[in-house]
């Protein structure tokens, strides 16, 4: 009996033995697994980040374009005005321009006149 005992006691210690080198594996390979999550964790944080810049960086230039174009509507609009205001003396100009030329033919008349009689 107590050679059986020995028998089953040296066994038993042998299995204990590779359950004990089978989970030392185990561990290891999950602490493996644990530092491959973790780099990849920092990936996704790291993504995660860039992700926000460029968002940020979006945002900033759909604000810049907008005020760029709240400022191209504005000169346009000035220009529309300068061109309304020129059209406008370019009339003025013209009108008197005509009045002037009536009054030299009249005044070139009047002249003709006084030299006939002089």
């Amino acid at each position: 009996q107590v050679k059986d005992l020995e028998a089953t006691s040296v066994e038993q210690v042998s299995k204990i033995e590779e359950l004990t080198s089978s989970l030392s594996e185990k561990e290891s390979e999950m602490s493996l697994q644990n530092e491959k999550i973790a780099v990849i964790a920092q990936q996704v944080k790291d993504l995660e980040a860039s992700v926000a810049e460029k968002e940020q960086a979006i945002c900033d230039h759909k604000e810049g374009a907008a005020k760029y174009e709240a400022e191209a509507q504005e000169r346009q609009g000035e220009l529309e005005a300068r061109v309304a205001t020129a059209g406008k003396a370019l009339e003025e100009e013209q009108s008197v321009s005509a009045k002037l030329s009536e009054q030299a033919t009249e005044l070139k008349q009047v002249c003709e006149e006084l030299e006939a009689k002089i």
